[in-house]
């Protein structure tokens, strides 16, 4: 599916690349392709000019220059961090309503 992708190699603390089986991607940038700098969370997914997606990870910069076209919710930044090089990694669009109830469900199963 368009939203499916492949954790990279290139991923560290800062921030986790990502491949998309697409070729070639369906978020590449044509010239330009950075907006000015603006302030960045965690786990925001920012698209650099050769389309391939980076997730914002512990280490972020504190602000960026390059499209935002996603968040990771809060809730899942735990499973995003966990995953290793060759995984699949797929989003959905949640509304603020889910996503709040995914972090209070997160936290239920912590506090057991």
């Amino acid at each position: 599916t368009r939203n499916e992708f492949v954790l990279s190699e290139n991923a560290d603390r800062m921030g986790y690349r990502l491949t998309s089986p697409l070729h070639p991607s369906p978020y590449r940038g044509g010239e330009g392709g950075e907006v000015i700098s603006q302030g960045v969370p965690l786990g925001a997914i920012q698209i650099p000019r050769d389309g391939n997606p980076i997730v914002l990870m512990a280490d972020h910069q504190t602000t960026g220059g390059y499209p935002i076209i996603a968040t990771v919710i809060s809730a899942d930044i735990g499973l995003i961090a966990q995953c290793a090089a060759g995984e699949k990694i797929k989003f959905e669009n949640v509304d603020v309503d889910r996503a709040q109830e995914a972090w209070k469900e997160m936290w239920r199963v912590v506090e057991k």
